[in-house]
């Protein structure tokens, strides 16, 4: 499902490079590694700013550093969301450009899922929640932010669905996790129950 986005993300990877600056084809792989290492640890003490920076250095060293790109993206978020500016474009950019330097990376679908839902779009954060939840299923964690793992993107998928009124598919999302969850979908209290247990995720 996540093939709706994808189509778009060359001309997101333009719009990102005008974000990141001009990359120098001839530093050192070997330093964007240690870079991304260090924005890591930066990003890991909630020093989001210097994390940033630092991922910027290592995608000048290796423009298609996958991981980089995700870090950058992640790091724009939580300034984004800690009152920053607002990087919203960047961070769908960079996210879409992980993904592409990347098969599979989790942590940029974990990534586009919840900047979709946080952006209320509802269509694109079910499709980056239940490819990943596919993928990955409940035992998905982000090593770098212990409340973004399987059962938030649970979350994500499950209130989305609620949303857009499809009861059963967010009714799932939440036997998955509360298995011993089966409601009378008949009572007339049903949907204000499923909304409280899909709070509880």
């Amino acid at each position: 499902m996540k093939r709706t986005l994808t189509r778009t993300a060359a001309a997101c990877l333009a719009l990102s490079a005008l974000w990141l600056g001009a990359c120098d084809d001839d530093d050192d792989g070997g330093v964007s590694h240690d870079n991304v290492t260090q924005a890591w640890s930066s990003f890991s003490d909630g020093n989001w700013n210097t994390a940033s920076t630092e991922f910027q250095q290592a995608l000048q060293g290796d423009p298609t550093h996958a991981e980089a790109y995700c870090g950058l993206a992640w790091s724009q978020a939580m300034l984004s969301e800690n009152g920053g500016p607002d990087y919203s474009e960047a961070i769908r950019a960079n996210f879409l450009a992980a993904d592409t330097h990347r098969e599979n990376y989790a942590d940029a679908w974990a990534g586009l899922a919840h900047f979709h839902s946080a952006q209320l779009d509802t269509v694109q954060a079910i499709e980056w929640a239940e490819d990943l939840l596919t993928l990955a299923g409940n035992a998905y964690s982000f090593d770098y932010r212990a409340e973004v793992d399987g059962r938030s993107v649970r979350k994500i998928a499950a209130w989305n669905r609620y949303k857009l009124q499809d009861y059963d598919a967010a009714l799932a999302h939440v036997q998955s996790v509360f298995g011993d969850f089966q409601p009378d979908t008949a009572a007339e209290d049903y949907l204000e129950l499923l909304l409280s247990r899909i709070g509880d995720l």
